[in-house]
């Protein structure tokens, strides 16, 4: 072989190992690329669905503000978070509800009845808890769930059982 045959094989060869990293550095490129499409997108999405959320807490007051009609699950004759398609028992009068109330429940759950069912809910946000608490106090209820009962101004702090002793007269 002679040195020009040798130089251009290594020269093939050097191309050839580059062309390889040049792919790879596309590829990963490409990828990066793609998640930050995918990024921004799933952050799109994220505003959107606070900025609804809003939205919808604030239909959910208006409907308390407007006296909406509180109600208990039919099924369960208890509090329960709202789903499509849910009747409700008038928690007042013990009947169903009459076409397009706007009926609530002391969850921050608010619904329009349409067609005999819970349709169209929207339910107050995080945000907007004490808010609805007022509302809920001035009709003469208490908002319902764990999430608002305040912490106990003076927490007992539990000390463990003295303990016996044994028979020998040492204490375990």
């Amino acid at each position: 072989m002679k040195t020009a045959h040798i130089a251009l094989l290594g020269a093939l060869l050097v191309a050839l190992s580059n062309g390889e990293n040049i792919r790879s550095l596309t590829a990963k490129t490409a990828q990066t690329g793609t998640r930050k499409t995918e990024h921004k997108d799933r952050v799109k999405r994220d505003k959107e669905r606070a900025r609804d959320a809003k939205d919808l807490s604030a239909t959910a007051l208006d409907r308390y503000r407007q006296n909406c009609i509180m109600v208990l699950d039919q099924t369960t004759g208890k509090e329960v978070y709202f789903t499509p398609g849910m009747t409700a028992v008038d928690t007042a009068l013990g009947r169903s509800v009459r076409e397009n109330a706007a009926v609530c429940n002391k969850l921050g759950d608010t619904a329009l009845i349409i067609n005999g069912v819970m349709e169209e809910i929207a339910s107050a946000d995080a945000e907007d808890l004490d808010k609805l608490a007022a509302i809920l106090e001035r009709r003469g209820y208490r908002m319902a769930g764990p999430s608002i009962a305040p912490p106990h101004p003076n927490p007992v702090h539990r000390q463990p059982p003295a303990q016996k002793p044994n028979l020998l007269g040492n204490t375990p």
